[in-house]
């Protein structure tokens, strides 16, 4: 079946040899990075540019933020069993890689990685944004210093996902290319 042999070859599971690894890769962090927290990029630039904090645009953001921070919150319970799900992958895949030498476990192992840092990271700014959320909303703190809160504490965590983003791409190209060369056949 050489029609199939064809296929199979072009869908290689050596990862860090193939053309698709490197497309999902930069697809992947070209998607992670359209927007913080849900809000777009352009909601929170156009809030920081804003003439008043308790203008049109600095409302637009805390109506964004209200929308989107209740459904990104998880629960005690919730974040244990995923620090430990995530961590069970993560070992396993490290070990798997590591230990055993399968590519494609060190190939998911260094997409992985990062993007956990940056859910954890996350998971802390949406609890630290609905928490000055709440209080706004209780008259505790008023609603344009929230938005100046929110807005410099977005800015700041797309700073921290563009240096991760870099970081992640460099070792894994560094990786990538120090396993192609000590494995020029895949083996």
């Amino acid at each position: 079946m050489p029609q199939l042999d064809g296929v199979l070859q072009f869908f290689d599971s050596r990862s860090f040899a193939s053309v698709w690894f490197w497309i999902f890769l930069a697809a992947l962090w070209t998607w992670a990075g359209r927007s913080v927290l849900g809000v777009p990029h352009d909601v929170v630039a156009r809030a920081h540019t804003a003439q008043s904090p308790d203008g049109p645009e600095a409302m637009a953001l805390l109506d964004w933020l209200s929308l989107h921070l209740p459904r990104l919150l998880m629960r005690p319970r919730e974040t244990v069993w995923m620090l430990a799900g995530g961590a069970f992958v993560l070992s396993s895949l490290l070990v798997l890689g590591l230990v055993y030498g399968l590519e494609l476990a060190q190939a998911v192992f260094l997409l992985t990685l990062p993007f956990a840092v940056l859910a954890w990271l996350r998971q802390r700014l949406a609890w630290r944004l609905y928490a000055a959320l709440m209080q706004a909303e209780a008259g505790m703190i008023e609603a344009g210093k929230v938005a100046q809160l929110a807005i410099r504490a977005m800015r700041r965590h797309r700073i921290w996902f563009t240096l991760i983003s870099f970081a992640s791409v460099t070792v894994t190209a560094l990786w990538g290319a120090i396993y192609a060369l000590l494995h020029p056949y895949g083996m």
